[in-house]
């Protein structure tokens, strides 16, 4: 037995406009994910930091892996996978109209996520760099 699934405009609108909840210093692991960039920034200087600074979320987020293996990633996700999975999905359908994260890759669920919650940490920096300035 087949079953068709036929989506009305209507829920893909839905899919594409609903947003992830906001994400703040409560997320899951979002320390440790700040923590991480705040040591990149550290070991990296001043100097690059100000060289780098529109491209602070891709040069951390998004040109190396946070987590390498599935087994690091499951230990790291715990029991918290879902969450994280339903965050990713409403991120990128609200970004880019459709998921393309495999969610069966461990591996490439967390570093999905930790890439949306760089997004929200770097904005966090860049604010108090100008309240500083």
């Amino acid at each position: 037995m087949y079953m068709i699934c036929i989506l009305t405009n209507e829920r893909k609108q839905k899919m594409t406009t609903e947003y992830p909840e906001e994400i703040n210093s409560l997320s899951f692991k979002y320390e440790e994910i700040k923590e991480h960039f705040e040591d990149f920034i550290k070991h990296e200087g001043k100097d690059w930091v100000e060289e780098h600074k529109e491209d602070l979320h891709h040069e951390i987020f998004n040109t190396d892996y946070y987590i390498i293996g599935t087994y690091k990633a499951k230990q790291w996700l715990k029991d918290e996978v879902f969450n994280v999975i339903d965050i990713i999905k409403k991120y990128e359908n609200f970004n880019f109209g459709s998921v393309s994260t495999d969610l069966s890759d461990p591996e490439k669920v967390v570093n999905m996520y930790v890439y949306i919650i760089g997004e929200e940490i770097v904005s966090d920096y860049r604010n108090q760099l100008e309240e500083v300035a």
